[in-house]
């Protein structure tokens, strides 16, 4: 699995309230369009070689970057939201 993937996983298992969709990579164009939904995009924002030795690498460092556009009828504080995004991620 990628990263990208990993953290659309893992968000989607929280079920965070007041997020209507969770997409890796890409958007679908009635997402892209929408103001009455929550949406998160996620993308790869790093992928590094890490832990060298002999002469190659055997790890990487892999980062994702989260976007996320607010339904303009939010009920929820988006501080919530984005708290809740990142306790997700910690645990």
């Amino acid at each position: 699995m990628s990263a990208v993937d990993d953290a659309v996983f893992i968000l989607n298992q929280a079920n965070i309230s007041g997020i209507d969709a969770i997409e890796g990579n890409n958007l679908p164009q009635e997402l892209v369009d929408s103001k009455d939904k929550t949406v998160v995009l996620i993308t790869d924002a790093a992928n590094d070689p890490a832990s060298f030795g002999n002469d190659d690498f055997w790890a990487l460092n892999q980062e994702v970057e989260v976007q996320i556009w607010y339904s303009q009828q939010l009920e929820t504080d988006p501080e919530d939201i984005e708290v809740s995004l990142m306790k997700a991620f910690v645990h």
